[in-house]
């Protein structure tokens, strides 16, 4: 809802292209710039008390942006700017979140809460931005924003009711120079896996493109298609993920399903690389049909896609690490999400300004698919072992 909201309120602030895709990267790049100093924090802080102050920062917020919102004071860069702060919390919130998931379970219920956990977040990719949409075309942004606020009281409430006892305490031996050293030796290793290092400039080079195709979404909808904010929350919500927005949301779930049949018949980098080609249909079919329907249907195809390519990558980071720095293999795999995510919103974003909305987006297709390009120079898995 937030997203839609916010998105669709900047085409109205301003016909700049490149401000409208920065919407996204404002969310984004906090990610990119605070996602291991967030793991650290987890670590070094108790969970509950770091959740209350990052839930009270984002609430401050989204307040000032509907506060913002309803004066008619809020600016383009006041709404960038309050939005990079939501996404700094949002940054340092997440892997305290995940952690208190695993303080509240035993072991053999983990599982269970982090599938709980993912088909919530997919159900609010798929509504939220249908919600949003008909709420912003029947109260305006600053209520919705307003909302967002209320949002994160109930989040504080919630987190206030867990007993203190079933937070585990930081261990007294976690310092920041153990930290420290313990990131360093995951990018020791990042510099000596080739296999690694090939698989994130893969996943790189299919985000920016791909997250620069969603960023241009609004301006799609507003300027190509003529339609209204429920018509780009019906686009969003046909897209939806990580990492990402509704319009890949329900692909995102369809794709989760194929994930296991797929990989019976193909080889993972074959795979990859139909699914690849599959996205990138889908995005020239966005550019070059300005159509309600047909966009709904490329999204939905799109984000199936996306899943697949999105999990293949992940799971390979996986597989190529050791067990003792999987969890910073994994941060390095969320930092070149997000990084790429921010880099792509901003790029192609500038690209629109110059270009044009349906040019740029067709470029997104064309560089995707040269990623065809290192399937063989990057494999995403050892070629000794791949099957």
């Amino acid at each position: 809802m937030l997203m839609v909201s916010a998105a669709w309120m900047m085409t109205s602030l301003t016909t700049n292209s490149l401000l409208v895709a920065l919407v996204q990267t404002a969310l984004s790049l906090p990610f990119f710039i605070l996602g291991i100093p967030g793991g650290v924090m987890t670590d070094l802080f108790n969970h509950k008390k770091l959740l209350i102050i990052t839930q009270t920062w984002m609430m401050l917020a989204a307040g000032s942006l509907a506060l913002l919102a309803a004066t008619g004071k809020l600016t383009p860069w006041l709404m960038l700017g309050l939005l990079f702060l939501i996404g700094m919390g949002v940054a340092i919130h997440q892997p305290a979140w995940k952690t208190l998931l695993q303080d509240l379970v035993t072991r053999d219920q983990s599982a269970a809460a982090v599938s709980l956990n993912s088909l919530n977040y997919n159900i609010a990719q798929a509504v939220g931005p249908i919600l949003g949409g008909v709420l912003m075309g029947v109260v305006g942004p600053a209520v919705i924003f307003g909302i967002k606020a209320l949002s994160y009281v109930s989040v504080i409430a919630a987190v206030w009711r867990v007993p203190e006892e079933s937070i585990p305490q930081p261990k007294e031996n976690v310092s920041f120079s153990s930290v420290a050293a313990s990131l360093a030796e995951g990018w020791r290793f990042l510099g000596e896996s080739k296999l690694l290092a090939g698989i994130l400039i893969r996943y790189a080079l299919f985000v920016i493109p791909g997250s620069g195709m969603m960023a241009l979404l609004p301006l799609e909808a507003r300027r190509e298609i003529g339609t209204g904010v429920l018509g780009y929350g019906t686009l969003l919500s046909s897209l939806g993920a990580g990492e990402l927005l509704g319009a890949l949301g329900m692909g995102t779930v369809a794709g989760a399903l194929f994930i296991p049949s797929l990989k019976q018949r193909f080889p993972i980098d074959k795979m990859v690389s139909i699914t690849l080609v599959i996205f990138t249909l889908a995005v020239f079919g966005v550019s070059q049909w300005n159509s309600m329907l047909l966009d709904d249907l490329f999204l939905i195809v799109g984000g199936v896609a996306w899943s697949v390519m999105s999990v293949s990558h992940q799971v390979s980071v996986q597989f190529c690490s050791p067990d003792r720095i999987r969890g910073r293999t994994t941060a390095f795999y969320l930092l070149t999400l997000q990084g790429s995510m921010a880099l792509g919103s901003f790029l192609f974003g500038w690209i629109a300004q110059c270009q044009g909305i349906s040019r740029s987006i067709l470029l997104c297709g064309v560089l995707s698919l040269f990623g065809l390009l290192l399937v063989r120079v990057f494999p995403l898995t050892n070629q000794d072992s791949a099957e």
